[in-house]
């Protein structure tokens, strides 16, 4: 028992002796310490944290949001009519489409930045921006979209307008196909024969006037 204690007495004075020792190498050497807020690391390249979108550049093509493992972007595309032209991104890309919203939920976001990959016009990128913490999970979910509620409707309208002319104008073509179809055959013979015929005639034409400077020329 008296070995043991002495034991125990040796063993605690070298490693108290040790820990002294490592600690007073650092009191001599610069901190690595940083007064954070006031003080803020540089941050290395491609740092992956909150994400932001150029909503100008955007054409609505839904990759990003396909791309996300966590579907925590959300788009809501409205097709823009032949009549109206949006412009070109800064990357030239033609815009067809009306972001009604663009909302990306950053409490989901897993930071992968899969998302950007995919996008044409690079307009979805990762920022250095860390620090946009909240009390509320609600305030992570950030809205892009400019486009107000009236700008919206309007928008629906004309995409309604658009659908149902080219609804009508299918109707139409349809229709003219049906009753093509439904013509007697005698009716059908007649017209193809009285087409066959101009046809014909047409091409008599051309060769008479092909031949006629060929004997005159002979004539002379």
């Amino acid at each position: 028992m008296i070995k043991d204690y002495f034991s125990n007495i040796a063993r605690g004075t070298v490693t108290t002796v040790a820990a002294f020792t490592t600690a007073s190498k650092h009191l001599f050497t610069r901190s690595f310490t940083i007064q954070y807020p006031r003080e803020k690391a540089e941050l290395p390249d491609r740092t992956r944290h909150r994400l932001h979108v150029v909503i100008e550049d955007c054409i609505g093509c839904k990759n990003c949001e396909r791309a996300c493992p966590v579907d925590c972007i959300k788009i809501e595309p409205i097709k823009v009519p032949r009549s109206v032209d949006l412009g070109n991104s800064s990357a030239g890309n033609p815009i067809p489409f009306w972001l009604a919203s663009f909302t990306i939920d950053m409490a989901k976001c897993c930071y992968c930045g899969l998302c950007t990959d995919p996008c044409p016009t690079g307009c979805i990128q990762m920022t250095p921006i860390y620090e946009f913490s909240s009390y509320e999970v609600t305030d992570l979910v950030y809205q892009f979209s400019m486009m107000s509620e009236e700008e919206i409707a309007e928008a629906l309208r004309m995409f309604e307008e658009e659908q149902k002319r080219k609804a009508e104008e299918k109707a139409e073509k349809a229709a003219a196909r049906a009753a093509e179809a439904a013509q007697p055959p005698a009716e059908k013979t007649e017209r193809q024969q009285s087409e066959s015929a101009a046809a014909v005639q047409g091409e008599g034409s051309a060769e008479r006037a092909e031949d006629e400077p060929a004997s005159s020329g002979e004539e002379e």
